[in-house]
C-alpha cells in the first residue's frame, strides 16, 4: 500500500463531498443546511469521551504489539469496549437533556423545530456504535490503516448519495441525520468482518478477557486529559457553526461552510497524513530510537509546509472562482475568508503533528491544559470578532488562540520532552515559508489578471499552480536524500518499517 493510493481514498471522499454538497443545499436551502453543518458539530461533542478513549488506546495497544503480549492487547480492548458501552449510554442520556434547549441555542425558528427534534432523535441513535470503536485501533496499530481509509471513503461516498436521494425527496434535515446512521451502520458492520479477519476468535478472547487494575488504569489515566484536550480542541476548531448559527443566524453558517470548503478539504490532505503516521512515530519511541524520532519530527514538519503552500496558494488565489462555480457567487464569502482558512489549515496540521508526538507515546496531560487555555481564547475571540466583522470571525479566533498559545508551547515542550532541536523546527517551517508566500501572493494576481474559463480551466490553472511550486520544492528545497526517501515513500508497494511513516 503505497501513500499515493492512501491519498487517492481521500481524494474520493472530498470529491464526492464536493458533488453532493450543492445538490444538498439547493433541495434543503441555506438555513437548513446551516442547521445541519451545526448539528454535525454538536454531534461531536457528545462523542468526545469516547474519541478520548480512542487517543488513550493509541500508545497502551501500541507498547502491547510491539511487546508481543496479546494478553495485555485483548484486555484492554475488552477494558475499552466496556468504557465505550458506559460512554455511549451517557452520551444518548445527555442528548436528550439537550433536546429542549436546541431551537434557541441554535435561533431556529418554528418551522424547523420539529424537524429540528426529529433529526436529533435520529442523530443519537447513531451513538452507540462507538462501542466498537476499539476495533478501528486495533487495525491501525497493526498497520493496516489504509483499510479503514477504504471503509471510510466508502462511508463517505454512501452518505453523500443517501443524503442527496433523501434531501431531494423532501426529508429535510432529518434525512440527512438517517443518511449518516446507515452509511456508519454499514461502516461499523465491515470494521466488525476486518478485524475478525485479521485475528480470527478475536471477539471470544475479547469477551472472555478479565481485565486487570493496571489495564484499566493504562486507559482511563490518559482518558481523562486526553478528553480535556479533545473538548478543547472541538471548542476551539470544530464549532464554528453553532457560534455563528447563535450570533447570525444559520445563513451565515452556509455561507463559512461553503466558502472555506476548499482550503479544509486542503487541510483534510494535511491531515490525513497526520493521521497516518502516529504508528511509526509511537514505534520509534517504544523502540528507543529517539534520534530517528526527532529526525521524522523534522522532516514531517517540512513536508506538511511544503505541501500546505502547494495546496493553499492556488486555494486562495482561485477561491473564489470556485465558489462561484459550486454554489454561485452570492454564497461567497470573501478573501478573508479564504485567506485565513488556509493559514489555519497549515497551523492546525502542525499542531496536530506536534501534539501526536506526546499522545502517541502517552504524555497527553502535557498537552491538556495548554488546550484547554487555547480553547477559551479561541471561543472567545471568536464570538467577539463574530460580532464585529462578520462569518471570519470564528476562523480568526482560531488563528489568534494557535498562535497565542500552540505556536510556542508545543515545540517548547518537544524540545524539553523529547530533545527535539527547536532550530531544526524552525529552519523546516522558515524556509518553505520564505519561498511560499510571495509565491502565493504573486500568483493570486495571476488569478485576478486571468480569470479561469469553467471547471476545466480552473483545475488546470490550480492544477499547475501547486505543481510549479512543488517541483521548485523538490530541485531548491529538498536535498538529494531527502528526494530519495520520499520517492521510495510515495512508491514503494512494500509495508514501511517503523522508521517510516505507515501508509
Amino acid at each position: 500500500m503505497t501513500w499515493g493510493a492512501f491519498l487517492v481514498f481521500t481524494a474520493v471522499t472530498m470529491a464526492t463531498g464536493l458533488v453532493a454538497t450543492p445538490l444538498i443545499i439547493d433541495a434543503l436551502g441555506d438555513a437548513r443546511f446551516g442547521v445541519v453543518r451545526a448539528l454535525t458539530e454538536a454531534f461531536g461533542y457528545l462523542a468526545l469521551v469516547g474519541q478520548g478513549i480512542t487517543v488513550a488506546l493509541v500508545p497502551v495497544l501500541s507498547s502491547a504489539k510491539a511487546r508481543g503480549d496479546d494478553g495485555a492487547l485483548h484486555r484492554t480492548l475488552a477494558a475499552a469496549v466496556r468504557l465505550f458501552g458506559l460512554t455511549a449510554f451517557g452520551a444518548v442520556a445527555l442528548g436528550l437533556a439537550a433536546l429542549p434547549a436546541l431551537s434557541w441555542l441554535l435561533r431556529v425558528g418554528p418551522g424547523l423545530r420539529g424537524e429540528l427534534r426529529v433529526a436529533w432523535l435520529v442523530g443519537l441513535a447513531g451513538l452507540p456504535l462507538m462501542t466498537l470503536t476499539p476495533l478501528k485501533v486495533l487495525i491501525e496499530v497493526n498497520h493496516r490503516g489504509y483499510l479503514v481509509n477504504l471503509l471510510m471513503t466508502v462511508q463517505g461516498a454512501l452518505t453523500a448519495v443517501l443524503s442527496v436521494l433523501l434531501a431531494r425527496a423532501g426529508w429535510g434535515v432529518a434525512g440527512i441525520l438517517l443518511a449518516t446512521l446507515a452509511a456508519s451502520l454499514l461502516f461499523h458492520g465491515l470494521l466488525v468482518v476486518l478485524a475478525a479477519a485479521l485475528d480470527p476468535g478475536l471477539a471470544g478472547r475479547v469477551a472472555g478477557a478479565k481485565p486487570e487494575r493496571g489495564d484499566w488504569h493504562a486507559v482511563l489515566g490518559l482518558s481523562g486529559p486526553t478528553f480535556v484536550a479533545m473538548f478543547s480542541e472541538r471548542i476551539g476548531l470544530l464549532s464554528d457553526s453553532i457560534v455563528l448559527n447563535g450570533v447570525l443566524g444559520p445563513v451565515a453558517a452556509t455561507v463559512l461552510a461553503v466558502t472555506q470548503r476548499l482550503p479544509s478539504l486542503g487541510q483534510t490532505v494535511l491531515n490525513a497524513i497526520t493521521n497516518a503516521i502516529w504508528p511509526g512515530l509511537a514505534e520509534l519511541h517504544v523502540r528507543g530510537e529517539h534520534g530517528a524520532f526527532n529526525r521524522r519530527l523534522i522532516e514531517l514538519t517540512r513536508l506538511i509546509v511544503l505541501l500546505g503552500v502547494a495546496g493553499m496558494a492556488p486555494v486562495v488565489a482561485y477561491n473564489h472562482h470556485f465558489v462561484a462555480l459550486w454554489v454561485g457567487p452570492a454564497r461567497d464569502g470573501g478573501l478573508a475568508i479564504a485567506v485565513t482558512a488556509a493559514v489555519n489549515g497549515v497551523l492546525l496540521t502542525l499542531a496536530m503533528l506536534f501534539s501526536v508526538a506526546f499522545v502517541s507515546t502517552g504524555r497527553v496531560r502535557l498537552v491538556a491544559a495548554p488546550a484547554a487555555v487555547g480553547a477559551v481564547v479561541n471561543l472567545l475571540a471568536s464570538v467577539a470578532l463574530s460580532r464585529a466583522l462578520g462569518p471570519v470571525g470564528p476562523l480568526l479566533g482560531t488563528t489568534v488562540a494557535t498562535l497565542a498559545v500552540s505556536g510556542w508551547y508545543l515545540p517548547w515542550q518537544l524540545a524539553r520532552v523529547f530533545g527535539t532541536p527547536i532550530s531544526g523546527l524552525v529552519k523546516a517551517l522558515a524556509v518553505p515559508l520564505a519561498w511560499g508566500l510571495p509565491y502565493a501572493y504573486l500568483l493570486r494576481l495571476f488569478a485576478v489578471a486571468h480569470p479561469p474559463r469553467g471547471w476545466a480551466g480552473l483545475i488546470v490553472a490550480m492544477g499547475l499552480g501547486a505543481l510549479v511550486f512543488l517541483t521548485f520544492s523538490i530541485c531548491a528545497i529538498l536535498g538529494p536524500a531527502d528526494r530519495a526517501l520520499w520517492r521510495a515513500r510515495l512508491f514503494s508497494s512494500r509495508r514501511p518499517s517503523v522508521n517510516e511513516p505507515p501508509a
